[in-house]
């Protein structure tokens, strides 16, 4: 069997599709069967993510959902785009928008990317966010629970998730009809996902408006980034994102990088 034909099809439908072809033996069968799977393929919602990007300065790599379309680094974050609580080493936050009707504006919602060298970990990161979000919205006694995350391939993996409903209120930028950005205090969810991914502590945090959730789909996207999460064959760049706004929304000048599943 070649590497390519392996690549494009999980080993469970492989199997499926030796066992059949073997039962019947016709070989246009075999041909509608391939473009079958073929369609099931096209229609992984990872075929709608971005390419994998580095995580600057990291050995890791991700991807993210397509209603994604802006990069922010850290040190120009405001607006209520900043988390209320710190994230130790923030990366990038990527952000997307949503029309809030009648065309009086634009609620934004946010993803954040955060990657702790081994090097750099003087205490339990998971600890130590756990404290941040707690002190923030005042609860207690929040615990890191095991969450199956399903991959591209169907695979699953292993990330720890702070919490269960951790909703409350919080600061969220509102663009209005004019293009002008200011806070706006909305009831937000925040889901943080946690794992060490070969030499990196991976983090990713989102904060999202309860009121759009079904509009952006959050529950079908919302493993997926951490599920996207794989380790890289060389370190990427160190560099962090330059521009507060990115179009097509990649970290720096980050390129689609070689990776394997960790």
């Amino acid at each position: 069997m070649s590497k390519l034909f392996a690549s494009r099809f999980p080993p469970i439908l492989l199997v499926l599709l030796l066992c059949t072809s073997w039962g019947c033996g016709g070989g246009g069968y075999r041909k509608r069967l391939i473009a079958g799977l073929d369609d099931m393929r096209k229609r992984n919602p990872f075929n709608e993510m971005s390419p994998a990007y580095p995580l600057p300065g990291t050995t890791v790599t991700f991807r993210v959902p397509p209603g994604l379309t802006k990069s922010y680094a850290p040190d120009t974050l405001k607006s209520g785009r900043k988390s209320p609580f710190p994230i130790a080493h923030l990366i990038c936050m990527y952000e997307g928008e949503v029309e809030a009707g009648g065309g009086a504006g634009k609620y934004t919602y946010y993803c954040y990317l955060a990657g702790i060298p081994k090097a750099a970990k003087a205490r339990n990161p998971e600890t130590a966010l756990k404290v941040q979000v707690e002190s923030a919205f005042g609860w207690v006694d929040l615990k890191w629970n095991d969450v199956q995350c399903k991959r591209a391939d169907g695979t699953g993996v292993i990330w720890k998730r702070l919490g269960n409903n951790l909703i409350d209120d919080q600061a969220f930028c509102y663009i209005d009809k004019d293009g002008k950005e200011k806070a706006r205090n909305l009831e937000g969810k925040n889901v943080c996902y946690s794992r060490q991914v070969g030499d990196t502590h991976v983090f990713v945090i989102w904060r999202v408006p309860t009121k759009v959730m079904a509009n952006i789909e959050f529950e079908k996207w919302e493993t997926m980034v951490p599920a996207s999460v794989t380790e890289t064959k060389a370190a990427a760049a160190s560099a962090t994102p330059k521009d507060t706004k990115r179009k097509d929304a990649k970290p720096a000048d980050a390129k689609p990088a070689d990776s394997k599943t960790e």
